[in-house]
């Protein structure tokens, strides 16, 4: 019962850190996991690529594991690299991530079949992401 009480849910806890090549780096199994995350969405975008189908809906699914991948090792390094960078080292892996969330909606809204509907979701998509946009960019400037 004591190991539940002393169990700090939300708290902050002190990073890994490690020297290398003469670099104070942190959070090496983040930076670990980023990047098999990274490899892992390359090689879907691959596998995706080769269905030679030129469908929204797979050129959207194969540039979402792109930027998916991208925006993982952007945070992984974000998060390697945290000392040097510090918090604005990790916006790139937030916007990216917008971006890939934009991108996977979009795949989903190719497949309707109602043209009315599907414009509909497009703009509402699309108004979305702005507002992320923006306002991630007054949340990271307060």
């Amino acid at each position: 019962m004591s190991i539940l009480n002393n169990i700090l849910i939300g708290s902050d806890f002190d990073k890994m850190q490690f020297n290398f090549l003469g670099l104070d780096l942190l959070e090496p199994m983040t930076f670990l996991g980023d990047v098999i995350i990274f490899i892992t969405s390359i090689y879907f975008a691959f596998k995706t690529h080769k269905f030679k189908r030129n469908d929204e809906f797979f050129i959207y699914w194969k540039w979402f594991f792109i930027v998916f991948g991208i925006s993982f090792l952007g945070g992984g390094f974000g998060h390697l690299c945290f000392n040097y960078l510090g918090v604005p080292g990790k916006y790139f892996a937030w916007y990216t991530g917008i971006i890939a969330s934009f991108l996977i909606e979009m795949a989903f809204i190719s497949i309707f079949t109602k043209v009315e509907l599907r414009k509909l979701f497009v703009k509402i998509c699309r108004i979305k992401n702005v507002i992320a946009f923006f306002g991630s960019n007054i949340c990271f400037h307060f």
